[in-house]
C-alpha cells in the first residue's frame, strides 16, 4: 500500500481550518440571529473536519502545528467585514463544491484500508451538505447583492452553481450509495442535456 499523500491531508487540514475561521466571520456580522445560528453550526462542523486532518497527519507523523489563517482567507475576512456576508456566501459556496470534487477524487483514488479512504467520502458527503445549505440561504434571500447593474449575472451565476450542485449531489449520492459496500459492480449513470 503506497504511503498517504501528508501534503494533501495537509492542504485540506488548512482549508478546513479557513472555513471555519471564515463562517465564524460571518456569523460574527450576521444581524439574523437564525443566520448566525447556521453559520457557527457549519464552522463547528469545520472544526470538527480539520481535527480528522490534525488526526490523520499527526497518525502518520507530521502533526499540523497551530493554525494561521493563510493570507488569502485574512484578505476575505477584511474583505467580507467591510462588504457583509453577499461577498463571501458565494465563495464558500464554490469552495464548499471544490471541496466535494476533491474529496471524492480522494476516496476514489485512495486504496481500501488506507489512511483519507473513508474520511474524505464522509467529508465529501458532510461538504454537499454545506454547500445544499449555503446554496439554500443564497437563493433564499433577496439581498442587493445578487444584483449587479448587468440584469442579475452574480445571482444568475450563484443559482446556476446551487441548481448544478444539487443535480450533482444526487447522483454523487447514488454513486456514493452503489459503492458503499465495496462490491465490484458497474454504476450507469445517464443524463439527458
Amino acid at each position: 500500500m503506497p504511503p498517504p499523500d501528508l501534503q494533501d491531508f495537509q492542504h485540506h487540514w488548512q482549508d478546513e481550518a479557513d472555513a471555519a475561521f471564515l463562517y465564524r466571520i460571518l456569523a460574527g456580522f450576521e444581524h439574523d440571529p437564525k443566520k448566525k445560528h447556521i453559520y457557527l453550526e457549519l464552522a463547528n462542523v469545520e472544526d470538527r473536519h480539520t481535527e480528522i486532518w490534525g488526526r490523520l497527519l499527526t497518525e502518520n507523523g507530521r502533526p499540523p502545528g497551530s493554525f494561521r489563517p493563510t493570507a488569502r482567507t485574512r484578505l476575505l475576512a477584511l474583505l467580507g467585514r467591510w462588504l457583509g456576508p453577499g461577498f463571501l456566501l458565494p465563495m464558500l459556496l464554490a469552495e464548499e463544491g471544490r471541496e466535494v470534487k476533491g474529496y471524492l477524487n480522494m476516496h476514489r483514488g485512495t486504496a481500501v484500508g488506507a489512511p483519507g479512504k473513508e474520511e474524505s467520502l464522509t467529508l465529501a458527503r458532510e461538504s454537499a451538505e454545506h454547500a445544499s445549505t449555503l446554496g439554500t440561504m443564497a437563493g433564499r434571500e433577496g439581498e442587493p447583492w445578487h444584483r449587479t447593474e448587468s440584469g442579475g449575472f452574480l445571482r444568475n451565476v450563484v443559482y446556476g452553481f446551487n441548481d448544478g450542485l444539487t443535480a450533482n449531489f444526487g447522483l454523487v449520492a447514488g454513486v456514493i450509495g452503489a459503492s458503499a459496500d465495496d462490491q465490484s459492480h458497474a454504476v450507469i449513470v445517464a443524463g439527458v442535456a
